[in-house]
């Protein structure tokens, strides 16, 4: 049973699909002031899930640690490493994910492509990931997720203050007890949120020149 709750753990990071056999949002659970909702999925895979929240942070700064590969790891919820594969442009980057699941369940892995938009200059952004599993040469003993996608919607709600809907969900490549699925939707969007806030919110300035450069894009 713990290696299923890990697995799902380490699938749980930044991945949804289309709206096509997807039901109705229903609500979870409220956890520090993330609102969870959850939907069933038709066929195989994770539930789908929603997070999403108003956090102590600046907006721009949001965006940089989402957009920062480097970083990846220390907030998506069982990400293991990450890297980049190839970057663009600006708005554009295939970026490799691994999880280190243990055994008996194999570690997964997949190559997506992570695109930002800018809704409103310097207030709203969105960031979205697809999976793309052939853009990178697959390894020995390691399962290849094949389909994902995820979204982040980033607003401004004040200087110090930031809204984020975290929109997720995948096919593993294999079944999922429903159990493992309930667990996934509740947990892992209010873990990765607050990692988020966290690296964030920290007074620093290692962000200061993408937040200049991002303040005024278009």
């Amino acid at each position: 049973m713990a290696a299923y709750v890990w697995l799902c753990i380490s699938l749980a990071c930044t991945v949804c699909l289309a709206e096509a056999g997807l039901g109705a949002w229903k609500f979870e659970n409220r956890e520090h002031g993330i609102t969870v909702s959850r939907r069933e999925r038709s066929g195989r895979g994770l539930s789908a899930f929603r997070g999403e929240g108003k956090f102590k942070a600046p907006a721009l700064k949001v965006l940089a640690v989402i957009l920062d590969t480097r970083e990846v790891e220390r907030w998506a919820y069982g990400i293991t490493s990450a890297r980049s594969v190839r970057h663009i442009d600006d708005r554009n980057e295939l970026v490799y994910l691994y999880s280190n699941t243990p055994w008996p369940v194999r570690d997964r892995d997949m190559v997506v492509r992570r695109t930002v938009s800018v809704i409103k200059p310097g207030q709203e952004f969105a960031v979205a990931l697809r999976c793309e599993p052939s853009a990178s040469a697959e390894r020995k003993g390691i399962i290849r997720v094949r389909s994902c996608e995820s979204s982040f919607r980033v607003r401004k709600v004040d200087a110090a203050t930031t809204e984020i809907i975290y929109e997720m969900s995948l096919d593993p490549q294999g079944s999922l007890p429903q159990w493992a699925s309930v667990f996934v939707a509740r947990t892992a969007p209010v873990k990765t949120l607050l990692a988020i806030q966290e690296r964030a919110s920290r007074p620093d300035d290692r962000y200061a020149s993408f937040v200049q450069r991002w303040s005024n894009e278009m």
